[in-house]
């Protein structure tokens, strides 16, 4: 019987350790937010090492004018002001969410598409809400992984780490 594996907690917890030591364990598939958002917005902003709030900001919107039809990926460069304390305008925050519904929703199909052959998968992601409704209506989260594991006659775990690893 497959299963389906859900890594959850805060950044620098040790999912993405725990979940590759796992997989070479039980020979299971691992999908990592981290590897899947690239695909889905490869395009992006370089950034001089010592840009901070303001500066990144102005350089991303005269990037987005200049370029409107950009995939571009907004993880990396929200983080870490996120991470510092600098506000986040609300439409680079909602966009920001939006992105992050689009990489959790194809997760979640790529974990069906390996569940179904019968492969145990390990889902690597950080703060995976229970049931979260994207901007369009679609659902994503915890209990949608759930579903695929049972829809698919499969075991569904969840490992929650809470604490950061040295």
């Amino acid at each position: 019987m497959p299963a389906l594996i859900l890594m959850h907690g805060l950044p620098a917890t040790g999912k993405s350790v725990l979940a590759a030591e796992l997989a070479q364990r039980i020979n299971a598939d691992i999908l990592s937010s981290d590897k899947v958002r690239p695909l889905v917005f490869p395009e992006t902003l370089n950034l001089p090492p010592d840009a901070k709030g303001e500066t990144i900001l102005t350089t991303l919107r005269h990037y987005r004018a200049d370029h409107p039809q950009a995939r571009l990926n907004l993880q990396h460069i929200l983080r870490p002001l996120r991470e510092a304390g600098y506000p986040i305008p609300d439409d680079l925050n909602k966009e920001g969410y939006r992105q992050r519904e689009d990489v959790q929703i194809l997760m979640q199909t790529e974990a069906e598409r390996i569940i179904r052959k019968g492969r145990d998968v390990i889902i690597d992601a950080t703060n995976i809400e229970h049931r979260a409704t994207a901007t369009d209506g679609r659902v994503y989260g915890r209990t949608v992984y759930h579903k695929i594991a049972r829809h698919n006659k499969g075991d569904f775990y969840i490992l929650s780490l809470n604490t950061f690893a040295n």
